[in-house]
């Protein structure tokens, strides 16, 4: 028997989904969209650093290979433009088993959620993140 997940702490909150994954995407789209007050969505770090000079999200998913700017870059521009955005993003990458990765995530105060994930991994990072526990996203080692 699968326990149901709650995902009543996403009531009201809006989401940014950074990633040329056209497969998360529609993953995020579909678990994500429906529960949440506002998903956006940006296919790189240009479109996404447009958007959120704009507005603020309360939860940022971002992946860190894409094309044009990369998440390090976006990451590196949060920290100066919007530094309050950092502790709000949940970093989607194949590519966190790399201390290196691993380090930069931490240090710039994210979360990091592992690829691949399934929508219990993510619901969970992103109910840490709304109720401030943790820096590592389920199946974080």
């Amino acid at each position: 028997m699968t326990e149901a997940i709650s995902t009543t702490a996403f009531a009201g909150k809006t989401v940014l989904l950074i990633d040329d994954d056209d497969f998360i995407v529609d993953v995020v789209r579909q678990s994500v969209g429906p529960v949440v007050s506002a998903l956006e969505v940006a296919k790189d770090g240009v479109d996404a650093l447009e958007i959120l000079k704009k507005k603020d999200f309360d939860i940022l998913l971002l992946d860190l290979k894409m094309p044009r700017m990369n998440g390090v870059t976006l990451i590196n521009h949060l920290r100066d433009l919007k530094p309050h955005l950092l502790g709000r993003t949940i970093v989607i990458t194949g590519n966190a088993e790399s201390n290196t990765v691993r380090a930069f995530i931490s240090d710039n105060g994210c979360m990091y959620l592992p690829k691949p994930f399934n929508v219990r991994e993510l619901y969970g990072a992103m109910t840490a993140l709304v109720h401030g526990s943790g820096r590592k996203a389920a199946g974080a080692a």
